[in-house]
């Protein structure tokens, strides 16, 4: 089973829009997608708007495939269940989030090995097939004793990432008085 999981807080329809296509390309396809409020209604999904939390991580335990908006907390608890992971950062200039903070930890976690990114609805449709083939790309996990160090690295990016996005003071210009 793949579970798909957007977050709670926005819809993400490309996200939700491309795993139902491609669940019509692929009936047969056990998928089960959490989908916050969606102005769609998947064809060939079963979707739940929200989940609590029990049955979230029932999925989460049960799925083989991970597929997930750029969230944080989908990201480690995939690694921390050692589930693959698929991911899909949200785009600010289509107006799926305020910012493009999802790009950034996308782009961090798949450098360092940990999950599979994808961009576009092409490249996840790619992943995918990859995934479907038994040839998705591994990625590290982390074991129960590594989440610490993972949630303090994580709090070091997003803190990395906000201080640089904060304006800088203008510099304060200094009176020099003469001596005479």
């Amino acid at each position: 089973m793949i579970f798909v999981t957007v977050g709670t807080q926005l819809p993400f329809d490309r996200l939700v829009h491309a795993i139902d296509q491609w669940a019509k390309e692929h009936p047969g396809q056990d998928i089960c997608a959490q989908v916050a409020a969606s102005a769609l209604t998947p064809q060939y999904i079963t979707a739940h708007p929200f989940l609590s939390p029990s049955d979230y991580r029932r999925l989460f335990l049960a799925a083989e495939l991970i597929v997930s908006h750029a969230g944080i907390g989908s990201i480690v608890m995939a690694l921390e269940l050692q589930k693959p992971i698929i991911v899909m950062p949200r785009r600010a200039d289509l107006h799926e989030h305020r910012n493009d903070h999802q790009q950034g930890t996308a782009r961090r976690f798949a450098s360092m090995g940990y999950i599979n990114a994808a961009y576009s609805e092409v490249e996840l449709w790619a992943l995918l097939a990859q995934y479907q083939a038994g040839h998705l790309p591994s990625h590290r996990y982390a074991h129960a004793a590594a989440k610490k160090d993972i949630v303090a690295a994580v709090r070091h990016f997003v803190s990395e990432v906000e201080s640089a996005r904060r304006p800088k003071p203008p510099a304060l210009k200094q009176t020099v008085k003469s001596a005479s």
